[in-house]
């Protein structure tokens, strides 16, 4: 009867997916060891076992178009570019390809699974990324993560079983960029942008432009809040918009109850 349900439940996700074959497809090829190539927006990324990398051969690349487009936009050769949250790399390949050899591109990832699979397409895309596996937060030390199949739904747990290095993103970045300027910093972290950002503190008036992820369910379990994270980057000089270039007219947390994307930027440098 338990395997009845399980396979009913299966189905009627597979039957939802726009292309039901290339989404089956995602999931078996990893778990029988076979790992194709497949295109991004002019690199490559191994298909693996984290849902970012299925979610591009089952539902292609364009689904992350806005992003893309929002990176070669808001980037020039010789930028410095900060990606917290990296994943698999998607966004630093194309980063990466934009700066050019004269930019320094610093790509985060917290999660060892995921870094593995990142450093993979460094390497297939001979890449000039610096990466970093550690988790970007207020205070240094060590962190703990569960381990669960869903590399996505993997959180900070008290007695998880996985322990990462965890430090200040103003602790960090000096070793890799020294003095300059970060044009682009993104942040995609499942609620904990608030934190990363109070642990820039010191380098904030350095940062140019933030392209991040926000929600307030998700900025609640991490025990922060939409408006504190929106009052931090106005006190510090930053505007905020909508990525279409609309402002946000009203910082109440009650509007974020979805996940959405913003950018904070400064009307001139400090």
């Amino acid at each position: 009867m338990i395997l009845k349900i399980y396979m009913i439940k299966q189905l009627s996700i597979l039957v939802r997916q726009p292309n039901p074959f290339r989404f089956l497809l995602s999931r078996l090829l990893p778990k029988i060891g076979l790992k194709p190539q497949l295109n991004f927006y002019g690199s490559k990324v191994y298909l693996g076992h984290t849902k970012l990398s299925q979610s591009i051969l089952a539902e292609g690349a364009d689904q992350r178009a806005d992003d893309v487009n929002f990176i070669k936009n808001n980037l020039m050769p010789g930028d410095v570019y900060v990606d917290v949250g990296a994943n698999i790399g998607t966004l630093s390949l194309v980063a990466a390809q934009t700066i050019g050899s004269g930019g320094v591109c610093v790509a985060i990832e917290a999660n060892p699974k995921t870094f593995q699979e990142f450093l993979a397409n460094i390497q297939l895309n001979r890449a000039e990324i610096i990466p970093v596996l550690a988790a970007m937060w207020d205070q240094n030390g060590f962190v703990r993560f569960s381990d669960g199949a869903a590399d996505d739904q993997n959180k900070v747990e008290e007695n998880g079983p996985v322990a990462v290095y965890m430090t200040r993103l103003d602790k960090l970045l000096p070793t890799y960029v020294g003095a300059r300027r970060i044009n682009l910093l993104k942040i995609d972290v499942e609620g904990y942008e608030y934190f990363v950002l109070t642990g820039a503190e010191d380098i904030i008036d350095r940062v140019d432009k933030i392209y991040f992820e926000i929600s307030q369910p998700m900025l609640q379990k991490a025990g922060a809040e939409c408006q504190q994270l929106l009052q931090f980057l106005s006190t510090r000089g930053f505007v905020i918009q909508y990525p279409n270039g609309n402002p946000i007219v009203d910082m109440d947390s009650s509007r974020f109850m979805t996940t959405q994307n913003l950018v904070a930027f400064r009307r001139s440098k400090p």
